[in-house]
């Protein structure tokens, strides 16, 4: 209906190992008053204040393997988002798979940032119906790349360089381990750094 939503908090059963939520708390965006601190000098330009004091909120516990509301209080005082920008509310925003499979496409054609945004935004027929905005995409990339390094940052690194060997036949790595035989040094060279 034109507004925002963040979870405020959740809580868990008390034995860690169990992991089975308890309760959950859902507020607006603008549901909390951000507290300045003027005494700091050394910020130049403070950010513009965007949360006022919102009691919207809608509270669930779970009972018997059931969410039942325990609280919900509708209260609206501040402007509501009109329809043609809910979309660019945080809690609006989402890449679905499709999105993401082109993303992914446009990502390994090495389009640049500007361009895959601007690709997906004349695919969707306007950027307003993308339903993502660049960080958004900026993000996905970015927790893409760390997904992929499941093997960790040197297991990347050395498939990397033995990709570069087979396309390659000049270059070069060498990489230096201490006594517990981790990574310390790593180096390498291609035709061009020659």
């Amino acid at each position: 209906v034109g507004f925002g939503v963040r979870k405020r908090y959740v809580n868990f059963k008390k034995k860690k190992e169990d992991g089975t939520i308890t309760s959950y708390k859902f507020v607006c965006c603008k549901e909390e008053l951000q507290l300045i601190d003027k005494k700091d000098v050394l910020i130049k330009k403070h950010k513009v204040q965007s949360r006022i004091d919102y009691k919207t909120r809608i509270s669930l516990v779970v009972k018997n393997g059931k969410f039942i509301i325990h609280e919900f209080i509708e209260k609206h005082n501040h402007p509501l988002q009109s329809r043609e920008t809910t979309h660019m509310l945080a809690s609006h925003r989402k890449i679905i798979k499709v999105q993401a499979y082109e993303i992914d496409l446009a990502n390994d054609s090495r389009l640049r940032k500007k361009s895959r945004f601007e690709l997906m935004s004349t695919h969707a027929g306007h950027r307003a119906n993308i339903g993502y905005t660049r960080i958004n995409l900026k993000k996905y990339l970015k927790a893409k790349g760390q997904r992929s390094m499941v093997y960790g940052d040197i297991g990347c690194l050395l498939q990397y360089f033995q990709r570069q060997l087979l396309e390659n036949p000049s270059f070069f790595h060498t990489y230096q381990m201490d006594k517990d035989e981790q990574i310390t040094n790593v180096s390498w060279v291609d035709a061009n750094m020659i």
